[in-house]
């Protein structure tokens, strides 16, 4: 059975996530209350933005899948500024996730990467044909007969 993605929630609720983890590291916020689960969040972020990249790249024949790679894009330039905060250690959880910090750099080094090709992938789409929107003789027909009815009983 196949599994419908929902992108569009999809990436809001990352963007969500990801504006609400980076204003709380702005806090100064207890850091052994709160470090554990800032380090889950970054994790589960990594993963979902990663899935979802490797969905849009594989299903060509999607529905607006320009507009959601795009959108993903956003999500992910968002996340690697998140991770960019966490690996400089300017926040008041830098002694709580020193030990991560190289795991933050790879991780903002491959979403760096992953967002150069999904940006190639958006450069060399093929151009979507233009197909004029066409009535038929029929449809033609039927839709002056409408007209013509309306205007004898008028």
């Amino acid at each position: 059975m196949a599994i419908r993605v929902h992108y569009e929630d999809d990436i809001f609720h990352i963007v969500s996530m990801t504006k609400t983890i980076s204003s709380g590291i702005e806090l100064d916020i207890d850091s052994d209350v709160f470090g554990d689960k800032v380090i889950e969040d970054v994790i589960f972020l990594d993963r979902t933005i990663q899935t979802l990249a490797d969905s849009l790249k594989e299903n060509t024949h999607l529905i607006r899948r320009t507009e959601y790679l795009r959108s993903l894009l956003r999500a992910e330039k968002l996340f690697v500024s998140l991770l960019d905060t966490l690996v400089a250690g300017h926040t008041s959880f830098t002694i709580a996730l020193a030990d991560q910090k190289s795991r933050f750099a790879q991780m903002r080094d491959a979403r760096l990467a992953e967002s150069d090709e999904l940006r190639t992938i958006i450069e060399n789409r093929p151009a979507e044909p233009h197909t004029p929107e066409l009535v038929s003789d029929e449809e033609f027909s039927f839709l002056l007969r409408n007209d013509e009815e309306h205007d004898t009983k008028t």
